[in-house]
């Protein structure tokens, strides 16, 4: 939230004070986005999925991931890229 005091100040002094306090406030953020984004992908076995990104069981994975439309797989069997299955997730959450 933005807070200072703006009484004797010029519309400049104004200005770049708004300006400083969005910039404190939005660069960590938009830092962390971009480092999240610019990450080299990560093969993951289907262990290490579950464990790491589907949060559930081989047999969950089996029984339930493995046959859904669009799930991401890689040509090698058992092989999955982190990042697609990600963004897999994201477009295919249920919204309540």
């Amino acid at each position: 939230m933005l807070q200072f005091g703006v009484e004797g100040l010029d519309e400049r002094q104004i200005i770049m004070l708004v300006v400083n306090q969005l910039k404190a406030d939005i660069v960590p953020e938009v830092a962390g986005m971009i480092k999240a984004t610019s990450q080299p992908d990560k093969l993951l076995n289907k262990s290490q999925l579950c464990k790491e990104v589907l949060n559930c069981s081989t047999d969950t994975y089996d029984n339930y991931y493995a046959y859904q439309p669009g799930f991401p797989k890689m040509k090698r069997k058992n092989t999955f890229s982190r990042k697609a299955v990600e963004r897999w997730i994201e477009h295919n959450q249920i919204k309540v």
